[in-house]
């Protein structure tokens, strides 16, 4: 599947608070599933299923989570909306 770049959404590696050995042994479907527990305990059920759930794991590299958006609008949404809650993951 090719991902439009403008809808990239990125954590960096200083967001996880993981071991660094731990991160190096997941996959980027992996970690982002650790993350959605994070969302899906902090978050109302319909914030979760509309703005979390939908997004797709491209990627992890170099400390990276890259994630798909379907739109430019959704990924500033959550920047910012909630970017207390992304930043603490």
């Amino acid at each position: 599947m090719n991902f439009p770049k403008e809808n990239a959404f990125v954590f960096s590696k200083l967001l996880f608070q993981f071991e660094d050995r731990q991160i190096m042994q997941k996959t980027h479907t992996e970690l982002w599933e650790k993350c959605l527990e994070i969302f899906r305990d902090n978050l109302t059920e319909e914030q979760y299923e509309s703005w979390f759930a939908p997004i797709v794991p491209v990627s992890y590299n170099n400390g990276d989570l890259v994630l798909w958006v379907s739109s430019p609008y959704f990924k500033e949404h959550i920047e910012s909306t909630f970017l207390p809650l992304v930043s603490a993951v």
